[in-house]
């Protein structure tokens, strides 16, 4: 029989130390995770968010989310604002943003909902990863896939006018042969 032993309140770390364990974790990330509230203005920005947009905090920070999404995806970021105001979740999806130097990227994205102290909805945490080389190079398998095949498709082609070439040499010698033979007869 196992036992567990009692919970020792000495080493439970104190709210503090808590809190500096989960911005440590957050600044340590290489996914962006960006903090923003209900109006879609980016409250919080961490080091991988500036590295994969190219923007420092300071020039994100109290401006709209909607900065960083093409404008064909505005509406998607006003439907993910309801849904978060309602306390849901929104689960990986993939998408598209837009980082400083105008570049799109391919994101992986899954915002869930901050809550106050009081459990009411004050804000949002995405948390976005960089996909786009793993996108490039899904594009590039499916690329040599079709090539691959059409390579093949050719092959079997050329396979098939090869034998007809031969059966048209093969007769041409027959008649050629034949047809000369034929003649002398004649």
């Amino acid at each position: 029989m196992h036992t567990i032993p009692p919970f020792d309140n000495q080493e439970q770390p104190d709210q503090n130390e808590n809190n500096s364990l989960l911005a440590s974790i957050i600044q340590s990330s290489d996914d962006a995770i960006i903090g923003k509230d209900l109006n879609g203005i980016i409250t919080s920005w961490n080091p991988a968010a500036e590295k994969i947009f190219g923007y420092a905090a300071q020039e994100v920070i109290g401006h709209s989310i909607n900065s960083l999404l093409p404008p064909e995806r505005l509406r998607e970021e006003a439907d993910i604002l309801k849904k978060i105001i309602k306390g849901m979740r929104v689960d990986h999806f993939e998408t598209e943003r837009v980082c400083k130097d105008g570049r799109r990227i391919d994101m992986s994205v899954s915002i869930s909902p901050i809550l106050n102290g009081n459990g009411k909805v004050i804000g949002a945490s995405k948390i976005a990863r960089d996909i786009t080389l793993q996108k490039q190079a899904q594009l590039l398998l499916t690329s040599n896939k079709e090539l691959a095949f059409q390579i093949e498709e050719k092959s079997k082609r050329e396979a098939e006018l090869a034998a007809i070439s031969q059966k048209l040499k093969d007769s041409l010698w027959f008649i050629e042969t034949f047809g000369i033979a034929i003649w002398r007869v004649a």
